[in-house]
């Protein structure tokens, strides 16, 4: 069975998380890119593949500069709250709300009583 690749790109940062069949994180990773994003994925992901030696991922793509190398390279594209919510949702199942400062926005999600999410657009964090 395939293993999992989660890679989102964000506005300053790529970060990649490789899951198990079921589900336990076995790897990740965090690096800036400097607007090097092509180079920086790559480099992410000679890593993984000399960590994992190339074996069979599924591999899904989000962020906010993710949309364009997710279309390219015909990987599927996840929206960055639904992703969030998703893996809040799988490890940490009590959660009620969770904030992300990211690099060019800021966002709190609401779990309990369905998915609300709100948006600071103005606000950098990264």
């Amino acid at each position: 069975m395939a293993k999992f690749m989660g890679i989102d790109v964000g506005s300053t940062t790529v970060k990649v998380c490789v899951l198990s069949e079921t589900y336990e994180i076995l790897y990740t990773s965090y690096e800036r890119h400097f607007a090097r994003v092509k180079e920086c994925v790559l480099n992410q992901l000679s890593i993984v593949e000399e960590k994992f030696g190339g074996g069979e991922f599924q591999v899904s793509i989000t962020g906010s500069a993710g949309l364009g190398l997710a279309e390219r390279a015909h990987i599927s594209f996840v929206q960055e709250v639904q992703a969030a919510f998703t893996a809040i949702r799988k490890y940490y199942p009590d959660a009620d709300a969770a904030v992300e400062l990211g690099g060019e926005d800021a966002k709190i999600i609401f779990i309990t009583g369905g998915t609300e999410q709100r948006m600071n657009g103005s606000c950098a964090g990264g």
